[in-house]
């Protein structure tokens, strides 16, 4: 099965961090699971404080990590989670499938005169918009005089 672990973990070091994401990641292989990925989205202020083992935190550490595993690693897991000071809160979601990635085939493209395989061009970059004075703040040379001439034909 594909899991999806999201985990709020106490501040601490990006050192000490990886080791933890580490931790876990080696107690999913080491049960015969596979990580997919591993996402770290840093310190992040909480809504509220949470209480952990050594104090109350109104910020944390926030990760994922998706892997396959079966049943009985995701127990195991749980239960090294459940028991670690430095996880604050965690929760683990079945996912239904594996996350689609762009084929190989897609990413390139076949040069018609040679045959050989070729990276797709990087997108034009845009043109810059031309801007009037009058956009910027300034005023149009031919705009101001045609304006005064029109204020001065008035009666």
């Amino acid at each position: 099965m594909l899991y999806q672990l999201l985990c709020l973990a106490r501040p601490m070091a990006a050192g000490e961090l990886s080791t933890l994401i580490k931790a876990v990641g080696q107690g999913v292989y080491g049960a015969g699971g596979v990580v997919c990925d591993v996402k770290s989205y840093g310190r992040q202020y909480l809504a509220y404080k949470i209480k952990g083992v050594r104090g109350k935190y109104e910020q944390a550490n926030i990760w994922e990590l998706e892997f396959a595993a079966s049943p009985e690693a995701l127990a195991a897991l749980n239960r090294s989670l459940r028991v670690n000071e430095d996880v604050l809160r965690y929760v683990v979601l079945r996912r239904d499938e594996m996350p689609k990635l762009p084929s190989a085939k897609a990413m390139f493209h076949r040069d018609p005169q040679y045959g050989r395989l070729l990276r797709p061009p990087p997108p034009p970059a845009a043109a810059p918009i031309p801007l009037s004075a009058a956009a910027v703040g300034g005023a149009d040379p031919a705009a101001a005089a045609a304006a005064a001439a029109a204020a001065a034909a008035r009666p």
